[in-house]
């Protein structure tokens, strides 16, 4: 599930809209035409050359990724069944037991960010089962795939070209930038724009 792009369910109509969204035609003839589309956008960001061609060697869409849209299950399950599936006591025994072991870092997050450890908790286990599945899929290429194949494109170029500047920046390599299909990263998932603002923050 993907913190901005995921939503819980609203019927019918939202599945109608995400569909179609899904569906909308590339506006570029081929993908060498697109990544050569986002060169000036990035560049006006800071991202440097280096880091660009890097970050897009080898691309070519993920087929995978454009078939993934049309399967979220925030859209395909009722509120009911998406919780059933997902909150479990198995996954609160398992929360209970990190909440143990991992005590210290979450009474400091508390302290200087004022968050709960519950909340903390909740959402670490939901978004990757506690860092056990953090998604497998090179971040930019799977951005890159969504923003060239029109799905929320508006959406994804931002992120795809936040990405792209947190590269060139040299907080980590194209290759070593991975996530879930929709872009997000890490044990909580947070998607390229969110955790380059938290960054700065910090």
């Amino acid at each position: 599930m993907i913190r901005s792009a995921g939503l819980f369910p609203f019927g019918k109509a939202a599945m109608a809209v995400a569909l179609v969204l899904g569906l909308v035609a590339p506006a570029h003839a081929n993908s060498a035409d697109f990544v050569r589309s986002l060169w000036p956008d990035a560049q006006a960001m800071g991202v440097s050359r280096q880091a660009f061609d890097a970050s897009f060697a080898s691309y070519s869409p993920i087929s995978q990724v454009m078939e993934l849209t049309r399967k979220q299950p925030e859209f395909s399950q009722t509120v009911q069944q998406y919780i059933d599936k997902r909150v479990t006591a198995a996954q609160a025994s398992k929360g209970a037991a990190m909440r143990g072991e991992w005590a210290q870092t979450l009474a400091g997050a508390k302290q200087r960010f004022g968050v709960q450890p519950e909340v903390v908790l909740a959402i670490w286990g939901m978004e990757t089962n506690f860092g056990g599945f953090m998604g497998g899929n090179n971040t930019i290429h799977a951005l890159a795939t969504l923003t060239e194949g029109g799905y929320r494109a508006d959406f994804f170029r931002k992120e795809l070209l936040t990405a792209l500047r947190i590269v060139s920046d040299g907080h980590i390599t194209p290759n070593q930038m991975v996530g879930s299909w929709a872009g997000a990263m890490g044990h909580t998932q947070f998607m390229p724009f969110e955790l380059h603002a938290l960054c700065h923050r910090l």
